[in-house]
């Protein structure tokens, strides 16, 4: 999927069409020209200053490729997305019929700039191309976030509509028109998403989160989860704070009980002993609970490993406080993780919630000692959910171990 930054959504004129009612090839021409327009203009770039100032960004090639024809009354979106080649930025362009977005053609346009009748390099343009990303990230994790404070959305939902349309930033920017694009929404959610005290507490949170040096990981962020992208039910925002890669070559989550015996105390440890040998590089996962997760942190600290601690509230507290210390090591030697905004408190189905993200996250989950109904079975049960191994540690004293 490409990583769009701008798109136009427009309409096909009579007059843009030949007598079948088919649009003509130079008016595809106009749309994409029309589009860079519009982009340009978006970023701040004034034509008429430029042009004051001798300078004439040109097409130096267009190269086009015909899909899916667009005839008179169409609706269509242009999608664009650049890149720097040398001193010619690329504007790669892709349009869309509406609403079974067919492709309708796709197009490449290397563009120069020429000032006063020569050629000359994109200096004028890096500064304003270079802040595109920042804007970007941020306007997705505003509407990412937004999105989970939508009534009646829940994990399931918000991630459908993300993953069908691309984006959380798309979600809001085609509300209107979600019904045709995304089969089954109902018209409450439509109205629901017309939400701006949504994002007025978004934007709250990223200002948080930029004070305490917190990151916010969406769904198109390279430093998410891969593995918990899979899942269907994956929360459409982290909030992250340490230094451990999420996508390692090799993820474990342990969990057990939050009475550990000394029987489960000692499997953490030498199991983390052992593993430390055969493979040195793993991420270690857990909850920072009572118990097994806390005796598995503390392990994987001592065996020079990176742990990841996913916590059932925000950032802006640790619980429970007993283990503030094990937590502040593991910020230099892993980090934490949750899906809850600041002020959220330690409820019990917020536990629930997280297990989904310590399973999904994971290649595997071992579990050491729980109770027939405890929180690591279902952590077992969900990884089982989504096709991840399980690997039980049992013994004489531990029966409820399937």
């Amino acid at each position: 999927m490409e990583k769009y930054i701008y798109e136009l959504k427009m309409k096909v004129r009579d007059y843009e069409c030949d007598l079948q009612g088919i649009v003509n090839n130079a008016n595809y021409q106009h749309y994409l020209e029309h589009t860079r327009h519009e982009f340009l203009t978006s970023v701040g770039i004034s034509f008429a200053r430029l042009h004051e100032e001798g300078v004439d960004p040109v097409v130096a090639r267009l190269t086009m490729a015909f899909k899916t024809p667009l005839r008179s009354g169409d609706e269509f979106v242009s999608k664009l997305y650049l890149k720097k080649e040398g001193i010619k930025y690329v504007f790669y362009q892709d349009i869309f019929r509406l609403p079974d977005m067919k492709v309708t053609v796709k197009a490449t346009v290397e563009s120069v700039c020429v000032v006063n009748g020569r050629l000359g390099d994109s200096a004028l343009f890096d500064e304003t191309f270079a802040t595109l990303p920042e804007r970007m990230t941020q306007d997705e994790q505003i509407c990412s976030l937004a999105l989970t404070r939508i009534p009646g959305l829940g994990p399931t939902g918000a991630f459908r509509l993300v993953s069908s349309l691309g984006s959380a930033t798309r979600v809001f920017e085609h509300r209107k028109e979600l019904s045709q694009l995304v089969p089954g929404v109902s018209e409450k959610i439509i109205t629901a998403l017309n939400n701006s005290e949504a994002f007025r507490r978004a934007e709250q949170e990223l200002t948080f989160c930029e004070k305490n040096h917190i990151r916010c990981l969406t769904l198109n962020d390279e430093g998410y989860p891969g593995r918990l992208r899979e899942c269907d039910d994956a929360p459409l925002a982290l909030f992250y704070r340490g230094n451990a890669d999420l996508n390692a070559l090799h993820v474990i989550n342990m969990v057990g009980t939050r009475h550990a015996t000394p029987y489960g105390q000692d499997i953490c440890t030498r199991f983390l002993a052992d593993l430390s040998v055969l493979c040195p590089n793993a991420l270690i996962v857990s909850g920072l609970a009572y118990g097994i997760d806390i005796h598995a942190h503390r392990a994987a600290l001592q065996n020079h490993f990176k742990t990841i601690g996913v916590l059932a509230h925000g950032l802006d507290r640790i619980y429970p406080a007993e283990h503030r210390k094990t937590a502040v090591s593991m910020l230099e030697q892993g980090g934490l993780l949750t899906e809850f905004t600041s002020g959220t408190n330690p409820d019990r189905q917020n536990f629930v919630k997280r297990n989904r993200i310590v399973a999904g996250m994971s290649d595997a989950t071992v579990v050491i000692e729980s109770a027939a109904k405890g929180g690591a079975l279902i952590t077992a049960e969900l990884a089982e959910s989504y096709h991840r191994t399980i690997l039980p540690f049992r013994d004489d004293t531990t029966t409820n171990i399937p």
